[in-house]
């Protein structure tokens, strides 16, 4: 044996402490109390014309972005050719 303790006797664990998140927030203090209520939920009606709204808004910016790509391309071509003139 390596480690030069008896075969008969395993070593010692270290004992198991059960976690309290109960004792830390005593330690700390309470949590702050939220001044105002939560929110109430908007309606489903509400929901579904704010995702709709998103959804054209990020298809117009990917429309948008395409444009942009293809222009930036464009001129870094113009820039490559003028750089060699």
């Amino acid at each position: 044996d390596v480690s030069g303790t008896p075969h008969s006797q395993a070593p010692q664990k270290p004992i198991r402490r059960k976690y309290h998140p109960e004792s830390q927030n005593l330690e700390t203090g309470p949590p702050p109390a939220m001044p105002f209520p939560p929110p109430a939920k908007p309606s489903q009606k509400l929901l579904s014309q704010q995702k709709r709204e998103i959804q054209m808004a990020i298809r117009k910016n990917r429309e948008t972005n395409v444009v942009l790509r293809r222009l930036n391309s464009e001129l870094q071509q113009q820039l490559k050719v003028s750089t060699f003139i």
